[in-house]
């Protein structure tokens, strides 16, 4: 009897699976779309008043990575969040604004290592800042307190230096969703990832990358997004519906 023949694989690509990820997340915040996606762009628009504040005046996230970050939270439901990378919050608050979501209370500490600008509060979500502070200050302070902690999702717009890595390495549950801005040519975010691979940290997330502008115009998103995510890959799961 001759040997049967090997059979073909189904092979994804990033590029069709990132398409899938973002489909999915959209979809769960298409209700919160209908009824508040206006509210919301307002209150994050109203944060461009602060830059008059700012000792550093520097670019701002889309809006439609604006809303790729709520959707995330919104699904994810995130209770700690760690961000690098404040500026005038609108990563923040959009982030903040989609946790809302959560069956728990959540927080953010986000820090910026240019600017002290101080946030509205505009939403639920605790948001603690750590103001004229690198990445690293932020780490070791929260990993030198008494309320150290694990961070089931991080934002990261800003580059991440040497010494964080270690930090991580403690700060993060293995199972924290991560976002990479400016994912993109070797612009930050790709930078961050290859950082991160290199210190043996997260090996075992799958890169979703940058939303396609095909999804973003299906969902009435009008500019581009450079935001990638970094998901444990045991989150990706087939069901029957």
């Amino acid at each position: 009897m001759e040997p049967a023949a090997k059979m073909k694989n189904i092979n994804v690509s990033f590029e069709l699976l990132s398409n899938i990820v973002w489909q999915r997340l959209l979809d769960s915040s298409a209700y919160k779309a209908h009824y508040q996606k206006s509210d919301f762009f307002k209150k994050i628009d109203s944060l461009e008043e602060l830059r008059k504040h700012a000792d550093y005046n520097t670019g701002s996230i889309s809006s439609s990575s604006a809303w790729l970050l709520y959707s995330a939270a919104h699904y994810f439901c995130p209770t700690k969040i760690i961000e690098v990378g404040t500026f005038i919050g609108k990563s923040t608050l959009s982030i903040a604004f989609g946790a809302e979501n959560a069956p728990a209370e959540c927080e953010i500490h986000t820090c910026d290592n240019s600017n002290d600008i101080d946030l509205p509060a505009l939403s639920r979500t605790k948001i603690v800042q750590y103001k004229k502070s690198t990445s690293t200050d932020m780490f070791r302070k929260i990993s030198g307190s008494h309320q150290a902690q694990q961070f089931d999702f991080m934002h990261l717009d800003g580059r991440l230096q040497p010494e964080d890595f270690s930090l991580l390495q403690k700060l993060l549950h293995p199972d924290a969703v991560i976002a990479l801005d400016d994912f993109e040519g070797i612009e930050k975010g790709v930078t961050n990832l290859i950082k991160l691979r290199e210190n043996k940290l997260l090996t075992s997330h799958i890169v979703v990358y940058p939303c396609s502008k095909d999804l973003l115009s299906a969902h009435h998103l009008v500019d581009r997004s450079t935001t990638a995510l970094l998901i444990p890959s045991r989150m990706l799961q087939l069901t029957a519906q």
